[in-house]
């Protein structure tokens, strides 16, 4: 991606899949509070599922930065009532990465 490029990430609120689990107790998934992962029961199959901090930390070691969130495709802010989790995040110029997913600006 160029730097200034934009992209934007979409997927189910944390905290809607935890009430769904939570109110749905014969769904075929599980939730592992300690991994944060979804686990398919039958197979075993297991998908992370994290939370906001933690995005921010993947964005950062691939050089992008969070331009904004939201909760829904309305625009509305992020919050535990939230069913989605939208994030917007961007190129930006002059990272250069150190410890374990953490950067300095060099600018």
């Amino acid at each position: 991606m160029a730097v200034g490029g934009k992209v934007l990430f979409d997927t189910d609120s944390f905290y809607r899949i935890l009430f769904y689990l939570q109110t749905h107790h014969q769904s075929k998934f599980t939730f592992d509070a300690k991994k944060l992962e979804l686990i398919e029961k039958k197979n075993n199959l297991r998908a992370p599922y994290p939370i906001l901090p933690i995005w921010n930390e993947w964005f950062q070691a691939a050089g992008l930065i969070i331009q904004q969130v939201f909760g829904n495709y309305d625009f509305s802010p992020y919050s535990i009532n939230s069913p989605r989790l939208i994030i917007i995040v961007k190129k930006m110029p002059g990272l250069k990465r150190i410890n374990q997913g953490k950067y300095l600006s060099f600018n």
